[in-house]
């Protein structure tokens, strides 16, 4: 115990509580973490509630959070359930989502429905929510988490109720084989939602290329989230600094969204892990495969809340993108040379007019340059003459 928790017991900080007066939010920071949280616990009842409201009803997350992690112990009486469930119902920001999570788990009797919401807020805040349980659960070390999971995934005194949430915390490790144990081992306590967690996991960690005969490791913390410059609300992961083909990737749309067309000079493949993902005419439900044949032209729309991982075995082309590109002159010597070939340029060719109507004038103009290079009039002639 450092010398800010050294001077109080837990007698001392309830009698503050009581006394209506505001804790140091330093001092809060240390006590709402084991073992200080544990011996306050014990000694909080239904009365202090009154108390706590000021902590409650701070703006700031770090009194909310202490005052909620306090009520744990007498969760069940019935002011404290409302109280939870009431905030959970009010909240609105992820913040305030993240301090009453917990604590609604801890009930045996919550709906499924809730469970699935918590999973979605999980998925949709991945990158934050998951950093967040790692500091929180296992002092900021990912070295920790299984087996600080395993620990309380083990405790019967952490209710029935909450150990899916341990289970998708576990995920994080990057010891494979034991959170794969964890998963078939509790698959039943929550059976739809270690079903997803599962199904998730084995997206994240491997992906195959009978090309390469490669492995590429996906980890949600090891991923950089980048917005579309094209798409509001599209979002696509890579893990940083990777080079490497097949190109493996998440893909995820914040609300329902319709993407440009494309194609693949190989193979392209999609797992969905959560919503809607229609691919041309097939709409792909949570959990299911596609494989998409070279070189076919591909229409994708989504549900909002999205999120699936995808594989592309080869370089790709947006009709749209390259005609943009074709307009400003950014595009290489090289890339000239490949679009002009079949079933590039075929591809090309047939999105032509379908983007715009007026694209090909605009095209024709371009050839009038005195300064144009060979390789780029010899793709817009191509491109222009059927």
């Amino acid at each position: 115990m450092n010398n800010s928790t050294a001077d109080y017991s837990a007698e001392n900080i309830l009698m503050k509580i009581r006394n209506q007066n505001l804790l140091e939010k330093e001092l809060v920071l240390q006590l709402n973490g084991r073992p200080y949280i544990d011996d306050l616990r014990e000694m909080i009842s239904v009365d202090d509630i009154k108390y706590l409201q000021i902590y409650i009803e701070s703006p700031d997350n770090v009194y909310k959070q202490f005052a909620l992690a306090l009520l744990q112990n007498i969760s069940s009486e019935p002011l404290v359930k409302d109280l939870f469930f009431k905030l959970w119902k009010e909240a609105k920001t992820y913040d305030e989502k993240m301090n009453v999570m917990f604590r609604i788990l801890d009930y045996e009797d919550l709906n499924q429905e809730i469970h699935e919401n918590i999973y979605q807020f999980a998925l949709q805040y991945w990158d934050q929510w998951i950093n967040d349980c790692i500091k929180w659960q296992s002092k900021n070390n990912p070295d920790l988490v299984i087996a600080n999971m395993t620990e309380r995934l083990n405790d019967p005194r952490f209710p029935y109720s909450k150990k899916w949430i341990y289970l998708l915390i576990a995920t994080a490790s990057r010891d494979f084989d034991r959170v794969l144990e964890l998963l078939d081992k509790y698959a039943g306590t929550n059976k739809t939602l270690v079903e997803k967690i599962k199904a998730q996991y084995n997206c994240k960690k491997i992906g195959i290329s009978k090309m390469t005969n490669k492995i590429t490791v996906l980890r949600f913390k090891d991923l950089e989230w980048k917005q579309s410059r094209k798409i509001d609300g599209w979002y696509h992961a890579r893990l940083r600094g990777a080079q490497d083909e097949p190109r493996s990737f998440y893909i995820k749309a914040e609300k329902k969204t319709d993407y440009y067309s494309w194609i693949c000079e190989n193979i392209s493949e999609f797992h969905v892990l959560n919503g809607d993902l229609t691919v041309n005419t097939d709409v792909l439900k949570e959990g299911d495969y596609a494989r998409i044949e070279p070189f076919t032209e591909v229409f994708n729309s989504t549900s909002g809340g999205m999120l699936a991982l995808c594989t592309l075995h080869g370089r790709t082309a947006y009709a749209r993108d390259i005609f943009e590109r074709l307009l400003v002159n950014s595009i290489s010597e090289e890339e000239y040379r490949i679009l002009s070939k079949k079933p590039w340029i075929e591809y090309l060719r047939n999105r032509r007019d379908k983007e715009s109507t007026y694209l090909t004038e605009k095209f024709r103009q371009l050839i009038q340059d005195q300064n144009i290079s060979e390789s780029k009039k010899h793709f817009i002639e191509l491109l222009i003459n059927n």
